[in-house]
């Protein structure tokens, strides 16, 4: 049991706690969902402060087996441009 309430508060399994994002054709998206064979994607930028800025205007469906999978632990909630 402590073994579990440890592993809560310090996950041994980064994925868990980072934004999962995707890289297709040097174009880099967060990935917001996925559905079937798809995922939905949008791409984002970083601003000076280390802050992520979502581009929702641009959302699209792509692909959930092309591109590389990777993870970043943003610490803090993205911003949401419209």
């Amino acid at each position: 049991m402590i073994i579990g309430i440890l592993y809560e508060i310090n996950p041994l399994n980064k994925e868990k706690t980072a934004d999962e994002f995707i890289k297709i054709k040097n174009e880099e998206y967060v990935i917001l969902s996925k559905v079937d064979d798809k995922v939905l994607v949008v791409p984002f930028e970083f601003d000076k402060g280390g802050k992520c800025h979502l581009l929702t205007s641009q959302y699209s469906f792509k692909n959930k087996y092309e591109g590389t999978y990777y993870y970043i632990d943003l610490n803090q909630y993205p911003i949401i441009k419209k």
